[in-house]
């Protein structure tokens, strides 16, 4: 992926993070009340960048949406108390952290439940979770998803996939990218959206100002009102797949993404208590600007 970055932490940034995650605000507020603890991330955020001048110049680099790398992976975090804090304090230095309220809390764990047999792919069970972009079936999808690894074992699988939009359209004809472009795809909500409902809206649309591509996708129940539309979705499918790129995000590793110009997805993993003591762990959250 040419314009993804990797960053190791120093040293001296993991012990920043460390004070951060353990400063003494955090203490006095109840674990299940999330938006308080967001609110003294959003001062620590503050305190950053001061102490992480560098860190902080890249993750705040994804806001600049026509030269973005779009995509950015943290690698060698600290071990955090409450690991919901040190993804709060990260996304408070990109921007503004928000909650989808039919999806659930501001931070949202990314773990196998239990699931009927039949139900479709979703960060809640252990399946392959085909590429698509976070909340394709809102109105307004989230600008940026950051995915912190607080456990995840190589050994039971579950590789994290990512497709720059950039590649993929240079892989499509005129005439499919013209087709993507029509507002005539239906993206159904999931089961475990509360809101429900279905909405209308083109898979690609083009910044008339800089030319910037943006995209929504997800392939399950993904329904179009026109056979060429059908046939512009395959031509897309075959796109993604030939831009595919595997990461392993390592424990203690986060990645952010441009939500709406890179696609992500996810290996099969063993699930089903094969780690009982490590079970894959993920924690997830939404930014904007």
């Amino acid at each position: 992926m040419k314009r993804s970055i990797r960053y190791s932490l120093s040293k001296s940034e993991q012990d920043s993070f460390t004070r951060a995650c353990d400063a003494s605000d955090f203490n006095s507020v109840e674990e299940t009340d999330q938006k308080q603890l967001l609110g003294i991330a959003v001062a620590q955020a503050k305190l950053a960048v001061h102490e992480m001048p560098r860190l902080v110049e890249s993750i705040q680099q994804l806001r600049n949406l026509k030269n973005s790398p779009g995509l950015l992976v943290l690698e060698h975090l600290p071990k955090a108390k409450d690991p919901r804090r040190l993804i709060l304090i990260v996304g408070s230095i990109l921007g503004t952290v928000e909650r989808e309220a039919n999806e659930g809390d501001y931070v949202i764990p990314i773990k196998e439940q239990q699931t009927k047999p039949g139900e479709r792919p979703s960060f809640k069970n252990a399946g392959v979770f085909y590429f698509h972009t976070d909340l394709s079936y809102v109105t307004e999808p989230p600008l940026f998803l950051l995915m912190h690894s607080v456990v995840n074992n190589m050994g039971d699988g579950g590789l994290s996939l990512f497709a720059d939009i950039e590649v993929i359209i240079r892989k499509l004809s005129a005439l499919d990218i013209a087709e993507l472009q029509k507002p005539q795809f239906l993206f159904p909500a999931p089961p475990h959206f509360k809101g429900g409902g279905v909405v209308q809206f083109p898979i690609l649309t083009q910044s008339n100002e800089d030319g910037v591509w943006r995209l929504r996708f997800r392939r399950d129940n993904l329904r179009a009102e026109t056979r060429t539309g059908i046939e512009a979705v395959v031509q897309l499918l075959k796109a993604i797949n030939d831009s595919a790129e595997e990461v392993m995000l390592e424990t203690d590793s986060l990645v952010l993404l441009d939500n709406q110009s890179f696609l992500h997805g996810r290996t099969a993993f063993a699930g089903g208590g094969h780690n009982p003591k490590e079970p894959r762990h993920l924690n997830r959250i939404y930014v904007a600007m």
